[in-house]
C-alpha cells in the first residue's frame, strides 16, 4: 500500500503503488524494499486547501483531498 487516508480511525481510501506509478519500470527495487516516490525535496507536502501532494518516481504529481481521500488530479511534472 502506498497511501491510505483515515478519519478518526476509519479508513476512507487507499491507493497502491500500481494505482499511482504509471511507469512501473521506473520503480527501484532492493532485496527488502522498493522506491516509488520521487527524491524531489518539495514532495510529499500539504497545501493550504487541505490537499496532500506527492510525486512518484516516474514524475507524476498526485493531489489528494485529505478530508475524503479522493484523488483530485494526477499530472506529469514539468
Amino acid at each position: 500500500m502506498a497511501v491510505t487516508f483515515y478519519d478518526k480511525g476509519k479508513e476512507l481510501k487507499r491507493y497502491s503503488t500500481a494505482d499511482l506509478v504509471k511507469k512501473p519500470r521506473k520503480i527501484q527495487r532492493t532485496i527488502s524494499h522498493y522506491f516509488w516516490q520521487s527524491e524531489d525535496s518539495q514532495y510529499p507536502r500539504m497545501e493550504y486547501k487541505n490537499n496532500f501532494l506527492l510525486k512518484t518516481i516516474d514524475g507524476y504529481i498526485h493531489e489528494f483531498d485529505m478530508e475524503t481521500g479522493d484523488l483530485i488530479r494526477s499530472s506529469k511534472a514539468r
